[in-house]
């Protein structure tokens, strides 16, 4: 079972307000922005509105048998388990 968005809220006692958008916005960051923090973002925001790292699931799971066994994929819970427990959250 995934989180959901008021799971992780409660997780991290704290609001994590949910905004929007458009391609062409991000598109105008990446040509705006000050820093090399905002340029990161503007570059993820971009590479994620475009499904860039959506993975198809069977294809994933039949990789992940091939070329990763013994791996474990982590899950939204298990990385802020982890983060949590190594100081970072």
């Amino acid at each position: 079972m995934h989180p959901t968005e008021a799971d992780i809220k409660t997780y991290l006692g704290r609001p994590m307000p949910r905004t929007h958008k458009s391609l062409e916005d991000i598109r105008n960051s990446l040509d705006t922005s000050a820093t090399m923090a905002e340029s990161m973002l503007a570059q993820m925001e971009e590479v994620i509105v475009m499904g860039c790292l959506a993975c198809p699931k069977e294809k994933t799971l039949r990789q992940h048998e091939t070329y990763f066994k013994g791996l474990k994929f982590l899950g939204l819970e298990d990385l802020l388990r982890y983060a949590e427990e190594g100081g970072l959250v």
